[in-house]
């Protein structure tokens, strides 16, 4: 219990470092800046420290935990802090669009892509402090629900998606995409090579127009400039994760250290039109998903 309450005091830290600016995005605010993106994260992996010490307390492995749980609890803990209880006066698919087009379409609990388990998982756990009416009395319920985990998602499904319902922002069937394929991802790691991106994603306004985007950089890249490719170096930690990274498909791990090892050869051999397409064919081999939008409910 003493160790339950450090946490809520360490929760009520960030509280005070936290502020709506971090989540006025939702609803269309302005964008984030560097200090809301730092303290946005700070909150987030808080909780996720939070969460393994009331699993350690309950006899309970973390990473047994699903791993929708385990994102909406970490989102939820920011979103909590930012909006408090003024929640309650905003409709749920303002506060959460991307699960609701998700659970709009058909989508469910059980089956979120990799790509919307953070908005799918933060729309669960609103929704249970709200069915249940306060997040501490969901983490009373949490060890009896996750006995039959699957089970419960079943039975909450329906009730989900009947609270999602209703009319969304016209920007969130373009986000949902966007996410879905990972779009937003890709977008930090090409921007050095194609600088105008950004510019091209807010100009899209329909959720057929997010290819504007992929043929936007599918083409030849540009030679990049002595700056593009001290940041391209920088970002190669990313395919280096993949190639070490344990438990992932063995495939993935051998086409990442291909294409790092081609990497290499360019670099030492100067050729920086060759390392700019290997890049961009690494970004777009190793991060694009396997589902595709056309393949969304």
């Amino acid at each position: 219990m003493k160790r339950t309450t450090a946490l809520l005091v360490v929760f009520l830290g960030v509280a005070g470092i936290a502020n709506p600016a971090i989540l006025l995005p939702v609803i269309g605010r302005p964008p984030m800046t560097s200090q809301d993106y730092f303290l946005c994260i700070l909150a987030h992996e808080t909780a996720h420290w939070a969460t393994l010490v009331w699993a350690e307390e309950h006899g309970l492995s973390y990473d047994a935990l699903p791993w929708l749980l385990r994102e909406g609890l970490a989102e939820f803990t920011l979103f909590a802090l930012s909006f408090g209880p003024h929640r309650d006066c905003v409709a749920p698919t303002l506060l959460h669009p991307v699960a609701a087009v998700w659970a709009q379409r058909g989508g469910g609990l059980a089956d979120a892509p990799n790509e919307l388990v953070y908005d799918v998982g933060l729309s669960l756990v609103d929704f249970l402090v709200r069915k249940y009416y306060l997040f501490g009395n969901v983490l009373r319920l949490l060890p009896s629900f996750l006995e039959d985990w699957n089970a419960r998602l079943a039975e909450w499904e329906g009730e989900w998606r009947e609270w999602l319902r209703g009319e969304v922002p016209l920007s969130a069937p373009v986000s949902t995409r966007l996410r879905v394929e990972n779009a937003f991802y890709v977008i930090s790691l090409v921007e050095p090579l194609f600088p105008d991106v950004r510019d091209v994603v807010r100009e899209i306004t329909a959720e057929e127009d997010v290819t504007w985007f992929w043929d936007s950089i599918s083409g030849p890249p540009p030679t990049p400039t002595p700056d593009a490719l001290g940041k391209l170096r920088e970002r190669e930690c990313v395919f280096r994760l993949a190639a070490q990274r344990e438990g992932g498909p063995p495939e993935i791990r051998e086409q990442a250290q291909e294409i790092l090892a081609r990497l290499a050869q360019h670099w030492e051999a100067g050729d920086w039109d060759a390392y700019a397409a290997a890049y961009l064919e690494a970004v777009l081999a190793l991060l694009k998903p396997a589902l595709s939008a056309e393949e969304m409910p």
